[in-house]
This record gives structure tokens, C-alpha cells and sequence, in this order.
């Protein structure tokens, strides 16, 4: 008899109201969620003050980088898709837009190549200059197309470049990004520089790592421009995070 007194007293001590327990349980999940968000702030911090800044090559432009970064992926992809050079592409970009600052390419008219004409009816006036097959330039009104992005702008450049005057170009015609930089001079552009141009910012941004396929083999890494390697994505959100503050300083 006097077991079973002690046993009801005990359960009765350690009894929990089934609304005792609900509290319980979300006060648990408040205090977990809480500590999860003060844990990945306090690791998000320590990444950031961690984060090493890119070494750049002798006479890279941060601006540059930053440009290529941001159409770098579509035009591999797109020149795989379009037996194209993704380097030449990429530099003629470059070389094109002023590495996207020129009012032709900058939003919102994404035109990269200087094509004239309209896409799907959209169009953008500018000043261009012409010459007169005499030595003598003026300046005409002249109609460039207009791309709702950079990704549309790479897609209508390779479609122009499938045209057979260009067959040159290609990689199965080239079998190097030299021979095709050199089949566009004096057929793309007028310049005739403009293959010299063209290899120059090939060689210094090592743009020919865009004629390859991404790595299978190295999964979860991605192709970091700023530092010519295979990298976290995360360090490489870090370093466009970083060329942009350099951009803006």
C-alpha cells in the first residue's frame, strides 16, 4: 500500500499536462530555429572575412572579368550547340560592347555584336558611322536590334554565323581559335586587326577554356573566370561579389 502511494505521488510530480507538452515541444523548435539562424550567419561571416581575393594576370581588367562571368556559360553552351568557338565568341563580345558598358549592349538593348537590323520586330536607333568607299566617313541614323538579354543577343549572333559566308569560322572548318579569329577579319569586320585583336584578349583572359565542355569529373565545381580554375560556386559568387564592389569603388 505504501509502494503504491509513492508511485502516485511520483507520477503525479512527473506528469505533464498534454498542453505543458505542446509548449514544450515549440518552445524546443523555436530555441532549434533560432540557433540555426545565428550559426549560419555566424559561418555566412567567418566565409566572408575569410575570402581571399583573386590574384589577377598582368593587365586583366576586373571590369572585364566581370562581364565575361556573366555571359562566360551561355556561350560555351551556345557554341557547342552551333559547331562554334565559345573564345571567339566571347571576345568579339569584348571587343563588340566595350565588355558590355557601350550604350548599344547595356540594358535595355543587350545588343553585344553591333547587329543591325531588328529582332522579332524590336530595334534601337543609333548614330553610326559610314564611309563613302572614298575615304570619306559621315554619320547616318541607323537601326540595331534590340534583345530582351545577353543569352538572346548570343543566340541570334550564332545563328548569323551559321550563315555559310562564315563556314570558316567554325570548328569544323578551324582548327583553331586562330584560324577562325582570322577567317572573320575583313568578312565580319572591315579591321584588319581584328584577328590580332580578338587573340590578344583570348590569350589574356584564357578564353579558350570556354571551348570546352564543363568537367564532368569535377562535380560540384564550376569554371571560376577571376582565378582560370575549377572552384566552389560559392567562391566564385564571392568573387564576382568582389569585382563588383571593385567596379563600383
Amino acid at each position: 500500500m505504501a509502494k503504491k502511494k509513492r508511485f502516485n505521488k511520483l507520477n503525479k510530480l512527473f506528469k505533464v499536462s498534454k498542453q505543458k507538452r505542446k509548449s514544450l515541444i515549440l518552445t524546443f523548435f523555436l530555441i532549434a530555429a533560432v540557433f540555426i539562424f545565428c550559426t549560419y550567419g555566424f559561418l555566412t561571416r567567418i566565409n566572408q572575412n575569410t575570402h581571399t581575393s583573386p590574384k589577377l594576370g598582368k593587365n586583366e581588367s576586373v571590369a572585364t572579368l566581370y562581364f565575361i562571368n556573366k555571359i562566360g556559360e551561355d556561350a560555351r553552351s551556345i557554341s557547342q550547340e552551333n559547331d562554334l568557338y565559345a573564345s571567339v565568341m566571347i571576345a568579339q563580345a569584348v571587343l563588340e560592347s566595350r565588355y558590355g558598358t557601350s550604350k548599344l549592349a547595356s540594358e535595355p538593348n543587350y545588343n553585344l555584336f553591333g547587329i543591325k537590323g531588328d529582332y522579332q520586330g524590336n530595334s534601337a536607333t543609333f548614330q553610326t558611322w559610314e564611309d563613302d568607299g572614298k575615304g570619306h566617313t559621315y554619320t547616318i541614323d541607323a537601326q540595331f536590334r534590340k534583345y530582351p538579354s545577353y543569352t538572346e543577343s548570343l543566340e541570334d549572333y550564332a545563328d548569323i554565323l551559321s550563315k555559310n559566308i562564315y563556314s570558316k569560322a567554325r570548328k569544323s572548318k578551324a582548327d583553331s581559335y586562330k584560324e577562325a579569329t582570322q577567317a572573320l577579319t575583313g568578312l565580319y569586320a572591315t579591321d584588319t586587326d581584328y584577328n590580332t585583336k580578338l587573340n590578344q584578349l583570348i590569350k589574356l583572359y584564357h578564353l579558350a577554356d570556354y571551348d570546352r565542355p564543363l568537367d564532368p569529373y569535377k562535380p560540384g565545381l564550376i569554371y571560376n573566370i577571376y582565378r582560370h580554375r575549377y572552384t566552389s560556386v560559392n567562391m566564385l559568387e564571392n568573387d564576382n561579389l568582389w569585382a563588383k564592389q571593385q567596379i563600383e569603388n
